[in-house]
Protein backbone atom coordinates (compact mmCIF):
# COMPACT_ATOMS: atom_id res chain seq x y z
CA UNK A 1 0.00 0.00 0.00
CA UNK A 2 1.42 3.67 -0.03
CA UNK A 3 1.39 3.44 3.44
CA UNK A 4 4.76 1.23 3.38
CA UNK A 5 6.29 3.82 0.76
CA UNK A 6 8.70 5.93 3.05
CA UNK A 7 10.00 7.79 0.25
CA UNK A 8 7.12 9.37 -1.22
CA UNK A 9 5.58 12.54 -0.23
CA UNK A 10 2.36 13.93 -0.55
CA UNK A 11 3.05 17.56 -1.50
CA UNK A 12 0.11 20.03 -0.22
CA UNK A 13 -2.11 20.67 -3.34
CA UNK A 14 -1.91 24.59 -3.37
CA UNK A 15 1.98 23.59 -4.39
CA UNK A 16 0.54 21.19 -7.10
CA UNK A 17 -2.15 24.07 -7.90
CA UNK A 18 0.80 26.81 -7.93
CA UNK A 19 3.06 25.60 -9.97
CA UNK A 20 0.59 23.94 -12.22
CA UNK A 21 0.10 28.07 -13.07
CA UNK A 22 3.51 29.07 -13.38
CA UNK A 23 3.90 26.23 -16.10
CA UNK A 24 0.56 27.27 -17.82
CA UNK A 25 1.59 31.30 -17.67
CA UNK A 26 4.98 30.40 -19.14
CA UNK A 27 3.86 28.23 -21.50
CA UNK A 28 1.34 30.82 -22.79
CA UNK A 29 4.00 33.62 -22.75
CA UNK A 30 6.06 31.42 -24.77
CA UNK A 31 3.49 30.80 -27.20
CA UNK A 32 2.22 34.97 -27.65
CA UNK A 33 6.26 35.49 -27.72
CA UNK A 34 6.22 33.44 -30.75
CA UNK A 35 3.23 34.18 -32.23
CA UNK A 36 5.00 37.57 -32.20
CA UNK A 37 7.75 36.87 -34.14
CA UNK A 38 6.43 34.99 -36.82
CA UNK A 39 3.45 37.38 -37.57
CA UNK A 40 5.18 40.68 -37.03
CA UNK A 41 3.01 44.38 -37.44
CA UNK A 42 3.24 45.65 -40.20
CA UNK A 43 4.89 49.11 -40.71
CA UNK A 44 2.85 52.23 -40.15
CA UNK A 45 3.10 54.93 -42.49
CA UNK A 46 3.77 58.10 -41.02
CA UNK A 47 2.50 60.75 -43.79
CA UNK A 48 4.18 64.40 -43.20
CA UNK A 49 2.01 66.76 -41.63
CA UNK A 50 1.07 69.96 -44.12
CA UNK A 51 0.71 73.46 -42.83
CA UNK A 52 -2.69 74.99 -43.85
CA UNK A 53 -2.51 76.98 -46.49
CA UNK A 54 -2.32 81.08 -45.50
CA UNK A 55 -5.19 82.77 -46.71
CA UNK A 56 -4.57 86.48 -47.73
CA UNK A 57 -7.14 89.10 -46.55
CA UNK A 58 -8.07 91.34 -49.83
CA UNK A 59 -9.52 93.86 -47.61
CA UNK A 60 -6.12 94.86 -45.48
Amino acid sequence: MMDDQKGLRQIPISVGIGLSVVILASGGAAAWFTWRTLNPQPAVVEFPTLDPPHRVDPYS
